[in-house]
């Protein structure tokens, strides 16, 4: 499986024309978070970071949508419920 480097981040951002400051408060983060990320000391960037940074910096996120929309389908359409142990209280 591929991975998302800071390369590719920085790349990204870079592309988008936009410097890290901008970048780190589109995301919702700190500056220093954002230079982690960029630096590869945080390798695993949070999934609504990545897609906030992909959105601002213009990418389509349209294929990752179109297969988490396919997947719900297939899960509703086989009628697979996860159904969530009760938890008991003493």
């Amino acid at each position: 499986m591929k991975e998302i480097t800071g390369e590719h981040l920085r790349a990204m951002r870079l592309a988008a024309n936009k410097t890290q400051k901008e970048m780190a408060k589109k995301v919702g983060i700190n500056i220093k978070t954002y230079e982690n990320y960029e630096n590869s000391v945080s390798p695993n960037i949070k999934l609504n970071h990545f897609l906030t940074w992909m959105s601002f910096c213009k990418l389509s996120t349209g294929d990752i949508m179109s297969q988490l929309d396919e997947c719900r389908r297939d899960v509703d359409e086989a009628g697979i419920v996860r159904v969530r142990p009760t938890q008991h209280y003493k």
